[in-house]
């Protein structure tokens, strides 16, 4: 069960646009339910349905728009989000990685579960993140409150920023100069990998004592398929024993599996093997 716990929030509009305590009512309206439904839609995506967050409003300061907002949550997903100062807006959160993006949609996001990692790749750059942070950043409904909450109000004819201050410090800040990652978007991703690290048994029906390509095996559940292999060590034992080895020997490998999802489509998965653990044979055949 996830922790609640209250949170306060200092968020400003400041700049010349906003010297004289004033702030259009549409912009607020829409930048205080932006806040709301920001915060309530990646609790549900982190938490599950269940999560119920509170945003309350408390007060206004003067000299720019102020409001002094008081958050029940969990305290993780303001880390997440980049609202905390025990985590600031850096890489691993969802405003450190929309700022890394540039407004630029990844190509490929490769995304290991196993180990609650993904990384984004865009224009032959790549971003590690938690697969927490990933959620959030492709999400087009949390990419559009953010921009409601950021980017529209600092669309102003005089200059503004957008700041965020947490236990009396400032978490974020944003000057409208540097607003445009923050734009609306429609699409957050071309293509997802999906990646398993699995340990199984196989037996190998097909190798390649030249190239890691080439090879086949047989899944547990009766399935022949290629896969890659990386163990460069067990090919070399391999090219060294090719008369004691055995197409029903059973192995025990470290596989990767891949399986590229495009626009909701999944493909045929891929297969590499990181390491092969044991060779499960007669004694004198054994390569390892």
């Amino acid at each position: 069960m996830t922790v609640q716990q209250v949170t306060e929030l200092e968020i400003a509009y400041g700049g010349d646009a906003y010297s004289e305590n004033e702030i259009d009512a549409k912009t607020l309206g829409e930048a205080l339910t932006s806040l709301s439904g920001l915060i309530e839609n990646a609790e549900k995506i982190l938490h599950g349905e269940a999560a119920d967050p509170q945003v309350n409003i408390r007060a206004t300061r003067e000299g720019s728009f102020t409001l002094l907002v008081s958050v029940l949550g969990s305290l993780s997903t303001l880390q997440l989000l980049g609202f905390s100062v025990a985590a600031g807006a850096g890489a691993g959160t969802l405003m450190g990685v929309i700022e890394w993006l540039r407004g630029r949609k990844p190509q490929e996001v490769i995304i290991d579960e196993a180990n609650n990692s993904a990384t984004l790749i865009v224009d032959g750059e790549s971003i590690n993140c938690s697969n927490d942070v990933q959620k959030l950043v492709t999400s087009p409904i949390i990419r559009n409150e953010i921009s409601k909450l950021v980017y529209q109000p600092l669309q102003t004819e005089r200059t503004s920023s957008f700041r965020i201050k947490n236990a009396g410090e400032d978490v974020i800040i944003i000057p409208q100069d540097s607003s445009a990652p923050y734009k609306p978007v429609r699409h957050t991703i071309e293509q997802v990998t999906h990646v398993d690290e699995l340990q199984l048994n196989v037996k190998f029906t097909k190798l390649s004592f030249t190239s890691n390509t080439g090879w086949k095996m047989i899944l547990p559940n009766g399935d022949e398929v290629g896969v890659r292999m990386e163990d460069d060590a067990f090919m070399a034992r391999v090219t060294s024993n090719q008369m004691t080895f055995s197409k029903d020997d059973l192995f025990v490998v470290d596989v990767k599996k891949s399986v590229k999802e495009t626009n909701g489509n999944f493909g045929n998965p891929t297969y590499t093997i990181t390491q092969v653990v044991r060779h499960r044979a007669a004694e004198d055949r054994r390569i390892l």
